[in-house]
């Protein structure tokens, strides 16, 4: 079989359509919460557009991927009708979304945070979060322990895992804008550590168990993409919530580029100087934490919807 006969295979099964319509929904929706508030203002054509652009890209999504799955072809649907019509497929994909927001956002702003608070180097900072780092994958060792050996129900440890992010993140919104850093810093990064940790892995490997043999690989596939989604959306709106509250108030303190002026040993408005910047940059990041604290919450019910007579134990 040649080269050209394997692309041809290739071309009938991959489902690239769903593929662009995915990918374009996602990217049009981030772009438009990563620039409103900044570049362009909430009520721009830029911002309108971009939202409608969305809508209309994943509604086509829905549309397209319930035709391909119905006519039952050789294409390989990205993501198959059969997983929104059934409960907890959808359940555990959502779950996957919302944990994304809480796993990598809080890493970028607790780096960022160090930095433009706390006055550490990129290096220090990052060696800060190492706790964060550390207790993720414990996390997830203790939940694929605690469901194979005990038999715990996976939406039982989704439950805890979503707790232990919703307290973690709150004790984070309520750090003041003190350039000392205090040692329960890492002791709030351990619970969201470990409460991320367990809420993904017991959502990613419960996902073989409520599919059927055929949808497997890619049910584990799109559990994983919603996650990176997910993470992407959660990304663009805590940068949203960020910037929207912290340019107009930064720029009335001459601080136009906050990017360079507040960085540590940078320009006259440097480090030193910024204790009301230090002020305005610490509600913003406890607005984020708040917005991630939303992220978990939502994990909540959404995982009750994997409610079943006979709970579901991933092992």
């Amino acid at each position: 079989m040649s080269v050209h006969d394997i692309f041809g295979m290739l071309q009938h099964k991959i489902d690239v359509l769903g593929c662009v319509l995915l990918l374009g929904a996602v990217v049009s929706f981030t772009a438009c919460f990563q620039e409103a508030g900044s570049r362009f203002p909430w009520k721009s054509a830029y911002v309108f557009t971009l939202i409608v652009i969305s809508v209309a890209l994943s509604i086509a999504l829905l549309c397209w991927e319930r035709r391909v799955t119905l006519q039952d072809g050789p294409r390989h649907p990205v993501l198959p009708w059969r997983f929104f019509t059934n409960r907890v497929v959808v359940s555990l994909i959502l779950v996957m979304a919302l944990v994304g927001g809480p796993m990598i956002v809080t890493v970028f702003q607790l780096a960022q945070r160090f930095q433009l608070l706390n006055g550490l180097s990129s290096l220090d900072a990052g060696i800060r979060i190492l706790p964060y780092g550390v207790v993720f994958p414990i996390g997830s060792m203790v939940g694929t322990q605690a469901s194979s050996s005990l038999k715990i129900p996976s939406v039982w440890l989704i439950i805890l895992g979503s707790i232990l992010q919703i307290i973690g993140l709150a004790l984070f919104s309520l750090l003041g804008s003190s350039v000392e850093i205090h040692a329960r810093i890492y002791g709030y990064q351990v619970l969201v550590g470990f409460g991320c940790g367990l809420t993904f892995v017991m959502a990613y490997i419960t996902v073989p168990f409520v599919v059927t043999e055929f949808d497997k690989a890619v049910g584990m596939a799109a559990a994983n993409q919603f996650r990176t989604l997910g993470s992407a959306i959660g990304l663009s709106i805590a940068t949203s919530v960020f910037n929207d509250y912290t340019l107009p108030r930064l720029a009335s303190l001459g601080i136009q580029d906050p990017a360079s002026q507040l960085v540590p040993g940078g320009s006259e408005a440097g480090f030193a100087l910024q204790a009301d910047a230090r002020g305005i940059l610490s509600v913003a990041y406890s607005r984020q934490m708040l917005v991630l604290c939303g992220f978990a919450a939502l994990q909540i019910p959404v995982a009750l919807c994997m409610w079943k007579r006979r709970q579901i134990v991933a092992a």
